[in-house]
């Protein structure tokens, strides 16, 4: 009796080692799936010479128990953006960023490393991230009648304020449909991409502040 007890028990401990081996290659494949959906939105976003977009962003904070919408419009030409949201402008020329304050008609400068508000960036909203986030498909999810890729971004650095970015990616498209970010000071950005248009031809100027069509705007340089 006793020995086809100890033959259960191997038996039962053979089969959790083999559970779990099984587990983590999910894991892992989950994690290649998810990588392979995000570069490959990401070359998508590369691809095209100019984008423009609007969108609607929800800010949620827990604390405070409030919840408000906004619309948003951006657009981009390779790394240059101009982002229009809660009545501000912001200007990205490939060196430096412009946020244009209408409230305060008040324009400050920061280098790109410096600017970052809580929100992501035109490209990240598009779906175009780097190296510094591990990935995880989640599920295939219906949004707005179109099938999408779910996927879950996590940070590299454990610095980051962002806990979790969740993407969602049209699977006949690869355009991204919408992004969740959690932070973890309780605010949650969910944004929902309305429209967008890969045609439209986009002067380089659309990406500069310009100074001179609005001499009394104050201008305070961080860099």
């Amino acid at each position: 009796m006793r020995n086809l007890y100890s033959y259960i028990t191997t038996i039962a401990v053979v089969c959790t080692l083999c559970i779990g081996e099984c587990t983590a290659q999910t894991d892992e494949e989950r994690a290649q799936k998810g990588k392979e959906i995000v570069d490959k939105t990401s070359a998508r976003t590369k691809n095209y010479a100019n984008i423009s977009a609007s969108f609607i962003l929800t800010i949620e904070n827990k604390q405070a128990h409030s919840i408000d919408n906004y619309d948003g419009s951006m657009a981009t030409k390779g790394e240059k953006y101009h982002l229009k949201l809660m009545n501000t402008e912001t200007f990205f020329d490939g060196k430096a960023v412009y946020a244009w304050s209408k409230d305060n008609n008040e324009v400050t400068i920061y280098s790109p490393d410096d600017s970052s508000n809580g929100i992501m960036s035109p490209q990240q909203i598009l779906g175009n991230f780097d190296g510094s986030y591990k990935f995880l498909f989640i599920d295939e999810v219906s949004v707005d009648n179109r099938r999408c890729n779910e996927v879950d971004l996590y940070p590299i650095d454990r610095h980051s304020n962002v806990s979790r970015i969740r993407l969602f990616v049209d699977i006949q498209t690869n355009n991204v449909k919408s992004i969740i970010q959690q932070n973890k000071d309780g605010n949650i950005y969910t944004i929902k991409i309305t429209t967008i248009d890969t045609k439209t031809q986009l002067a380089d100027k659309c990406f500069t502040f310009d100074k001179t069509a609005n001499p009394k705007v104050e201008i305070v340089d961080m860099r």
